[in-house]
Parts: C-alpha cells; sequence; structure tokens
C-alpha cells in the first residue's frame, strides 16, 4: 500500500505493479477484486459511496483497464487451466462450523428444508397459481440467505439475536401460507436456545465501595459481580453502556454502570433502571456529583463521574433490572437489548460461617 495516496489512487498503482510483474507474459488477464458483501463499507465515509465513485470514473481513465464480470470475460476467453477439483470450506477457519454446527444450526437448516420439500411437491401436487408460487419462492429464497445460520449457535451474537430469529422463521412461515398451506407449529418455537447477550459472573463476596463516581481503588469492587453484554456486528458502533457491576453490601444492593468512555458524558442524559416486579423506574440524572434519589418509598445513594454508583436499600437475593440510558425521549442505550438481567448476589445465608 501507498500510504502518501488516496485509497482509490493506491489500487490503481496496485495494477500497475501487477502488470508490470507479468510483463509480456501477460496477455489479456483478469484480476478479481472480491469483497465480503457489506461489510467494508460501513469503515468508509459515506458507506463508501463517494470511494466507488470516484474509483469507477479512475478505472474508466485507464485506456489498458476495463471492467468486466467473470461472465463476460471468460465469454470471449476461454480459460487455459481448469480445476480438477475445489475444495469446500470458507473464509472462518477453513469449515462449515459456524453455519452448520451447533444444534441450533441444524434446527434451523431443518426447518428450512421442510418448507423447501412442501413448496416442491405442493407445486408438482396443487399447482398453486403463479403469483403464489413466486411469492412463495421469493420467500424461500430470503430465509436461504448464509446470514440467518450466522448468528445461531455459540460462536457470533449480533446483540438482537431474537429478532434475527423472529425475522427468519417468518420467512420460513410464510413460504407455507403464500401457496395456502399451514405452517407447522414448530416453526412457532424459538431456534436460539439461550440467551446470548447475558454474561453474568455472580457475586462472590460482599462489598463495600466508595460512592464517588469512579473506582477508588482495586478493591472496593472486588467479588463483586458483573454483567457484559455481547456486542455484536450491528451495535458495536452505538454501544454507550459497557457493562455493569453489582453485588450487595450491609447496606444495601451496589451498582456500578460502566459507559463508553467516548460517548460519556450524556448531554441531558438519564439512567433509567427497571427492577421487575417494580412499577416506578428508578431515574438518575447524568449530572456530575453525588446526590440522593427519592424512588419507591426509599432513598437512594448516587454518585456520577468517570462511571455511575448507585446504593440501593434493596433485599431482594436475585433482583432482575434492565438499564436503559435515555437523553430526552430517545433511547440511547439498553442492557440488556432484550429483556433483564438477573443479579445472583450474596445473601447473609449464602456465607460459609466457616
Amino acid at each position: 500500500m501507498r500510504p502518501d495516496l488516496p485509497i482509490h489512487d493506491d489500487l490503481i498503482a496496485g495494477l500497475y505493479l501487477r502488470r508490470d510483474q507479468l510483463g509480456s507474459k501477460s496477455g489479456e488477464s483478469v484480476v478479481t477484486i472480491a469483497l465480503d458483501g457489506e461489510n467494508p463499507w460501513e469503515s468508509y465515509q459515506d458507506q463508501g459511496v463517494t470511494f466507488l465513485r470516484t474509483l469507477y470514473h479512475r478505472l474508466l481513465q485507464e485506456p489498458w483497464l476495463s471492467p468486466v464480470t467473470p461472465s463476460s470475460f471468460l465469454a470471449r476467453q476461454s480459460p487455459s487451466i481448469s480445476l480438477k477439483q475445489l475444495h469446500p470450506g470458507s473464509w472462518i477457519n477453513g469449515n462449515f462450523d459456524i453455519w452448520i454446527g451447533h444444534t441450533d444450526d441444524h434446527r434451523a437448516w431443518d426447518l428450512l428444508t421442510h418448507a423447501r420439500r412442501s413448496l416442491a411437491n405442493a407445486s408438482r401436487v396443487d399447482h398453486p397459481r403463479a403469483e403464489a408460487l413466486q411469492k412463495s419462492l421469493e420467500t424461500l429464497y430470503a430465509a436461504e440467505g448464509s446470514d440467518w445460520t450466522w448468528w445461531y449457535g455459540d460462536d457470533h451474537s449480533s446483540g438482537s439475536d431474537e429478532i434475527f430469529d423472529e425475522l427468519y422463521r417468518a420467512h420460513i412461515r410464510a413460504v407455507y401460507l403464500a401457496i395456502g398451506l399451514t405452517p407447522p407449529v414448530e416453526i412457532d418455537t424459538p431456534i436460539s436456545s439461550s440467551n446470548k447477550s447475558l454474561s453474568v459472573i455472580p457475586q462472590t463476596r460482599f462489598i463495600s465501595p466508595v460512592l464517588d463516581g469512579r473506582i477508588t481503588h482495586y478493591f472496593e469492587w472486588l467479588g463483586a459481580g458483573s454483567y457484559t453484554p455481547q456486542i455484536g456486528a450491528l451495535r458495536a458502533q452505538s454501544r454507550s453502556l459497557k457493562g455493569l457491576a453489582f453485588g450487595k453490601g450491609h447496606d444495601g444492593l451496589y451498582l456500578r454502570i460502566d459507559p463508553e468512555p467516548a460517548q460519556w458524558p450524556i448531554a441531558d442524559g438519564v439512567l433509567q433502571l427497571l427492577f421487575d416486579g417494580v412499577s416506578a423506574p428508578l431515574e438518575i440524572a447524568l449530572v456530575l456529583g453525588v446526590s440522593t434519589v427519592r424512588w419507591a418509598e426509599c432513598s437512594v445513594s448516587a454518585a456520577i463521574g468517570q462511571c455511575v454508583e448507585l446504593l440501593i436499600p434493596m433485599d431482594e437475593a436475585q433482583p432482575r433490572v434492565a438499564v436503559v440510558l435515555r437523553q430526552g425521549d430517545k433511547e440511547i442505550d439498553r442492557m440488556p437489548h432484550v429483556g433483564s438481567i438477573i443479579l445472583p448476589t450474596l445473601t447473609e445465608d449464602s456465607i460459609d460461617p466457616w
């Protein structure tokens, strides 16, 4: 690469270099530029639109370069070499484990296979209308995309796995409905076998941190439980909350909400804690300093600084909570993305007296 060149000129320079290396043996050669779908463009300014337009313009300015598709190139120049064998594999570990290596993947493929066979059988026997058949085929093709099984299993999480699951099963269901068939009841059961967006470590000892809006020293949260959201590809760029530390002390439940430093503090921000079984949310205005907040007939101590530290007089052994970051009417971030977090805290009875 030439760091002194704009990226489109750097690519052209690389093609010049390749041509010079081939020399007189090049003939009419083809260079394949293959990209992984949409993944590169999120790192480009304006999603790569300006880069691509400039690149295409530069390519057309070079008389010795001609943009072609593989099929158009092969139509005018027969291949000189034939591959006897093409090894099956992928760009991830050289195998298909991500797409077929988990029980959830198997179930997803089973539902798809059954839908395809049902459609093929119906087209032979029932002869559905052309419009209905086309609609069923389109939804089947949508379900055959490999991205669905990328998110099943425990190897990846989008941060929105439940939504992907619902959408996938909706496509499968629509295959049947479009041609007047009753979808199997199995489609109504979620495929995802676990909530991968939850990564919780239980509390192991009582804590008594200083509420000052920062980690005062290493030992004050030692033994606390923690929750870390599994950041998926769709949410990685928008994450404002990094995680949660929690633990019981003799005065109640301590919580520490850790933000992403680059997005902190949030101007006019409000942190909402939604506890299961409590109708009113605990709302903390993100104003730097120490304060006391009235909530659910109790007083909550709060400290806002590099992080948010709270002390809530709560005795419940395993409270469930969702943490929502808001700015005005807009929700900025939420932990977890769906549902709530179970906080496995200690009780006086859980301490071994010996």
